[in-house]
């Protein structure tokens, strides 16, 4: 959802360094309507704020879910793509920062979103419950 508000609003233009936004881990602007929502989801700032922290947690439960079940047999294959997906499209999104925003690369983020969350849903249906006998 955050990537969506940052493409939204133009947020990747701004700040375009990393790991630190301008140097710092969250900048002033980051808080400057004084309201939790107004910050983090309809402001430039705050929202490429959230977006970057959240590009960390997802990328490390991914890849702690990865690497955790990858001896299940119902995750053989899967988990290799689990960690691609995620690697690629943490690597296309700093790319993408980097470069102020090139349109190749911000699509091809966009696109990586598809891709880990086709794993994703690909991992969940493998590791779902079984469906109850029809008999």
């Amino acid at each position: 959802m955050w990537g969506a508000f940052t493409a939204g609003l133009d947020a990747g233009s701004i700040y375009n360094t990393w790991p630190l936004m301008n140097g710092s881990f969250m900048p002033e602007n980051v808080t400057a309507f004084g309201s939790f929502w107004r910050d983090f989801a309809d402001h430039r700032d705050g929202v490429q704020f959230v977006h970057r922290n959240l590009a960390w947690l997802v990328a490390a439960a991914v890849v702690g879910f990865a690497v955790h079940y990858r001896s299940l047999t119902a995750l053989r294959g899967v988990w290799i793509w689990l960690l691609v997906a995620v690697l690629l499209q943490f690597m296309l999104g700093v790319f993408t920062i980097l470069t102020q925003v090139r349109i190749e690369l911000g699509v091809l983020h966009q696109f990586g979103a598809l891709v880990l969350l086709s794993a994703l849903l690909k991992a969940l249906h493998r590791t779902g419950r079984p469906l109850p006998n029809a008999a």
